[in-house]
């Protein structure tokens, strides 16, 4: 599961991928982010927690993302670029 917080939009989402199908997840209040991004564009007011890596924009994921998170990303890749082609081709 992936759980981020994006500034632009205000919005919390939380993804899990089952049978090759994201689904986000409601209920913020039970699934605290992972990692804020696009915080230049916060407003002053909102406060992040120091407890939560925050970016400016958006991050190196080899650099924050656990080894087990890289491992699934790595494993779906393949089903990604065909997915893409195939939408690309028409």
């Amino acid at each position: 599961m992936l759980v981020m917080s994006d500034m632009r939009y205000s919005s919390v989402y939380a993804a899990t991928l089952k049978d090759g199908v994201w689904t986000v997840t409601d209920g913020q209040d039970h699934l605290p982010p992972d990692i804020h991004i696009s915080t230049a564009s916060k407003q002053p007011w909102f406060q992040l927690p120091a407890d939560v890596p925050s970016v400016s924009e958006y991050y190196n994921r080899e650099s924050l993302w656990p080894a087990e998170s890289l491992a699934r990303r790595q494993a779906l890749l393949p089903l990604i670029e065909a997915y893409q082609k195939a939408r690309d081709a028409g």
